[in-house]
């Protein structure tokens, strides 16, 4: 089935991007957003991402964006089992302790790219589920 979420295709997210990218790649991206997030945005309870509709979401259109760079993101630089950026170098269990190879702990992890992270930043998508941020023109 094509991928035509958060007004990104393949063709658009090319577009956009320069990288050549999969319907596979972009579903890929997505469920890699929706982890950053931490919740599962449902596509019906935003607005439309074109800017001429009557119900136009500029949430939309940053989280779109977020998932073609995403893809392109993905495309440049493969999946590997150490990705979340942090490993545990040891673990004690009595008064249970971690330490992390690369000293930040597991906060620091993240599978999305710079780029990515911005735009749900300033698209509001890092804010709670019920919270409203809203503007006329994208940024």
């Amino acid at each position: 089935m094509p991928y035509d979420r958060w007004g990104q295709t393949t063709v658009t997210a090319e577009a956009l991007t320069g990288a050549v990218t999969t319907d596979v790649a972009l579903a890929a991206a997505e469920e890699e957003v929706v982890d950053e997030l931490g919740w599962r945005p449902d596509p019906d309870g935003f607005g439309d991402a074109d800017p001429a509709a009557a119900n136009h979401d500029v949430r939309v259109v940053a989280l779109g964006r977020a998932i073609a760079w995403q893809a392109a993101h993905r495309a440049a630089t493969a999946a590997t089992a150490s990705d979340g950026d942090t490993a545990v170098e040891s673990e004690s269990i009595d008064n249970y302790s971690v330490t992390y190879r690369d000293g930040k702990g597991p906060a620091s992890a993240r599978l999305t790219s710079a780029r990515t992270a911005t735009l749900l930043a300033r698209g509001g998508w890092y804010a709670p589920v019920r919270s409203a941020r809203t503007h006329t023109s994208p940024s």
